[in-house]
């Protein structure tokens, strides 16, 4: 929530939390002529699990991923610092219908994607929505290495870290 003055406060049912244990899921595009710029606050891998899939569920989260070069990453945090960073790239694959896989390098960029008219097609189509059913998205969770947490974790009425983001998912470009 924001007020007048301008920095984000935090609303009266929610209290400031930093040293509670959370993971964070960052998946954002700098600025251009698409911004995101999502962070999901949880306890749980499985949590995290689940915002990544709402955000590689429509073909826009898809497109961003392979062809903006998007920051995603999970973080672990303890007691108000980060102890561990995962760029997740890596573990993702996206199988397309008709064009085969895409997976990613350890920097994001996609390797698979069609090239020429193909990869051209693929790209406009993937970008308005036409292949929404022909798109399937894996993670694979197994090779994500990053601590499990310890301590107090953070809750549904927890606001966590410097920049106060709430329990659960925001995108602080809306």
């Amino acid at each position: 929530m924001r007020d007048e003055r301008g920095p984000r406060v935090a609303s009266a049912n929610v209290r400031a939390m930093p040293s509670k244990s959370h993971y964070e899921l960052h998946f954002a595009v700098s600025p251009g002529a698409i911004r995101k710029d999502v962070h999901a606050v949880r306890a749980t891998l499985a949590e995290i699990a689940e915002d990544l899939k709402d955000q590689l569920t429509d073909s826009i989260g898809v497109y961003l991923l392979c062809w903006a070069r998007p920051t995603l990453a999970l973080h672990a945090h303890e007691k108000g610092e980060r102890i561990a960073s995962v760029r997740l790239h890596p573990f993702v694959t996206v199988s397309v219908e008709g064009f085969g896989d895409i997976t990613f390098t350890r920097g994001g960029k996609p390797v698979g994607i069609p090239a020429g008219d193909a990869g051209a097609q693929l790209r406009e189509r993937i970008f308005a929505g036409e292949l929404d059913d022909s798109i399937r998205v894996t993670v694979d969770w197994d090779r994500v290495e990053i601590p499990a947490l310890s301590g107090e974790l953070a809750g549904e009425d927890d606001v966590v870290g410097e920049t106060e983001l709430p329990y659960g998912v925001i995108d602080l470009e809306e």
